[in-house]
């Protein structure tokens, strides 16, 4: 069941207070409140009330909402949407459109604080693009001021620390120019992860071609050398692996590859390195890959050429090729071609997305997989500020007030592509989740979800009317994936 909060004019705060409630709870337990309003805060916390959650014990000091789903003790992964730091040229909607909140991070830190008690551990953190800037990320969403909130007003034992899963960075100036490398693949962080045969990728060899894997700036041959026949190596930070419980936060937007990014595109947040991923598979339709419908030549000879410069390091000339290939790539954009596998027809990314989810599901710290499921995976959606249009890097904001808990990210994503206006079964990503077999994703059916509404329960096929939300698709999925 997914329980939503439905507000166009809440507001996010000012993180001058850090982002603190502006009335004492009962059951808030530390001693600083807000100056100003929060109706972030009061809205999480309503969201969890609608919930039934610790019902017995709501209006006392001892309600503790997420205790039924995170035992005591628990040590649990925040794993926010940090895709990429702000821009100069970008606007805070925009920018907040594509980003998770640091005060939506904080109330669910708070409520996770009291479900695992003085002998648990909460961190948050994600893996951004290869060129973001940690701290500047940090910065830009508030979230380093939850960070020195619980470092100011927190016990010892609930300290919080916000955790960079990237092993693989890069500095790059405007024009795409790389600056430098820090590879730590050394520091015994990155536990390798193979689905072998029963990953969702090995629907795709057959006799008579290979498929040609790609992911947007990176060495083709390195990708290769993570996907072949019954082999499929997934690259996953330790610090994830070593969580009981994932609670996702990720924002309400659009995606280019997937349709849609929420919780289960966010899993891809997990990995240390993003060599290892598919986005696309070269070239198009009709020779083999999912890269672009027609097998136009300007499109082959720039997806080669966005090969070969990604084959390159540092260096005069280097930098020259990565300059030309940035501006192809926003050329490419400007008039009308879906490049890198940006729209409906791609039929890799989803694939990959839900290997990744299974892997955080199923896999041992080690990195073995098990049959019975690891640690358990929730969803807090952060859509007071939503993206639609180009997503996930350049979605355009849209005030859409929505705030989604769900205890199955599954159904949680099911939900929130009917709130967008999005028909989810026309989304691969969810059609086949409820599909899987092995390592499943959900024990849920489409026909058996339930939602409320500011605790009114609204039938599922009349949500979107409801809601009287209309998102924008990316480009390549205008015409398709629409109510």
């Amino acid at each position: 069941m997914s329980f939503i909060i439905f507000d166009k004019n809440i507001e996010y705060p000012s993180n001058e207070y850090y982002f603190s409630p502006s009335e004492k709870y009962p059951e808030y337990n530390f001693g600083h409140i807000s100056k100003n309003p929060n109706n972030i805060y009061g809205a999480v916390r309503k969201c969890l009330i609608n919930s039934g959650l610790d019902n017995e014990k709501f209006g006392t000091s001892n309600w503790n909402p997420l205790g039924s789903i995170i035992p005591q003790g628990s040590n649990v992964f925040v794993l926010c949407n940090f895709v990429y730091h702000r821009k100069n040229t970008e606007s805070e909607e925009d920018f907040f459109a594509k980003c998770t909140h640091g005060s939506v991070i904080r109330v669910i830190i708070d409520y996770l604080s009291i479900a695992v008690g003085e002998k648990g551990s909460v961190s948050f953190g994600n893996s951004p693009l290869q060129s973001c800037d940690w701290d500047k990320i940090l910065q830009d969403t508030g979230a380093n001021k939850i960070i020195e909130f619980y470092s100011k007003y927190g016990s010892k034992s609930s300290k919080v620390i916000s955790v960079d899963l990237r092993l693989f960075k890069t500095i790059r100036d405007n024009l795409g120019r790389i600056l430098s490398i820090n590879d730590e693949k050394e520091n015994g962080l990155n536990i390798n992860i193979d689905l072998g045969k029963v990953s969702l990728l090995e629907e795709l060899y057959n006799d008579n071609k290979k498929p040609e894997f790609r992911v947007s700036d990176y060495n083709s041959q390195d990708i290769m050398e993570c996907h072949d026949i019954g082999k499929h190596i997934y690259m996953l930070n330790k610090k994830i692996l070593e969580s009981n419980v994932i609670v996702s936060i990720p924002k309400l937007k659009t995606h280019e590859k997937v349709g849609i990014t929420c919780g289960l595109k966010g899993c891809v947040g997990a990995i240390t390195y993003k060599k290892c991923l598919v986005h696309h598979r070269f070239g198009s339709l009709k020779t083999g890959g999912d890269e672009y419908l027609e097998n136009f030549f300007l499109l082959k000879w720039f997806s080669r050429f966005h090969d070969y410069v990604n084959k390159k390091r540092i260096g005069l000339f280097e930098n020259i090729l990565h300059i030309c290939d940035r501006i192809f790539w926003k050329f490419s954009r400007i008039i009308g071609f879906n490049v890198f596998g940006s729209w409906y027809g791609n039929d890799s990314a989803w694939r990959m997305t839900l290997d990744i989810a299974r892997i955080l599901k199923y896999a041992t710290i080690s990195g073995e997989l098990k049959n019975e499921p690891q640690r358990k995976h929730i969803l807090i959606t952060d859509g007071i500020i939503a993206g639609e249009g180009n997503g996930p890097l350049s979605p355009k904001s849209v005030k859409s007030g929505i705030i989604n808990f769900c205890d199955d990210i599954v159904v949680g994503d099911y939900v929130n592509s009917l709130i967008m206006g999005f028909n989810p079964n026309k989304i691969k990503m969810i059609k086949e989740a409820f599909r899987i077999d092995k390592y499943n994703l959900t024990e849920s059916l489409p026909e058996d979800i339930t939602v409320k509404v500011n605790d009114e329960l609204i039938p599922l096929n009349k949500l979107n009317s409801h809601l009287k939300l209309k998102f924008i698709p990316p480009k390549g999925w205008k015409n398709h994936i629409e109510l």
